[in-house]
Order: C-alpha cells, then structure tokens, then sequence
C-alpha cells in the first residue's frame, strides 16, 4: 500500500525473491518505480521475530554450536543452542541467517 494515497500497489513475487518469506504484515519496505512500474524493491537489511519453537536452551562452552528453529511467521532457521521458545531474535533478510538475541 503506498502510504501516500492510500493506493494498493502490486509487486511480482520474483523481484522480492527468497526474501519475500520474511515479509510481514505492516512492514514498510521501499520499492523504485520507473515509469509507474515497480522496477526493485529494498528490504530492510534485518528484522525482528519470535521464535515459535526450538530445542530447550542449552549452555555449552562451544560458541558455534546450532540447532533449528521455527519462528512464528513459519521459517525455518539455525540458532544458537542457548537461544529458547518464545525468544526475539534478528535476523539478516539477505542470508536469512540468525544474527543476535534480542532483550
């Protein structure tokens, strides 16, 4: 939805690419027209989410040790063990990969 006006405006799928699984209700992202048509779209370079489910946490004294998780929009990423349900984390749009906890 353009802000602006209020207008509904319809982007392809592909242009936003494997990124377009971090998409979330009443995210604001950037798109370039060219002659009234959507020609790129620029994602913030991180977001936020909920983890929905994961191992317990564990405490080790190894720092590259992961595991998977769910966040609640559905996707599946690797974190760090310490990391439990119920947890907000950042995640990097580009590489779809964890980058910290958050508190």
């Amino acid at each position: 939805m353009n802000p602006g006006n209020y207008g509904q405006e319809e982007i392809p799928a592909a242009m936003i690419g494997s990124s377009e699984q971090f998409l979330a209700e009443g995210m604001k992202v950037s798109v370039e027209f060219f002659e009234e048509r959507p020609i790129s779209v620029v994602l913030p370079p991180s977001m936020e989410a909920k983890v929905a489910e994961t191992a317990p946490p564990m405490h080790s004294g190894q720092e590259n040790t992961w595991k998977e998780a769910r966040l609640e929009n559905g996707v599946q990423i690797q974190v760090p063990l310490f990391i439990a349900p119920g947890e907000t984390v950042r995640i990097d749009l580009k590489t779809g990969r964890y980058l910290e906890r958050l508190r």
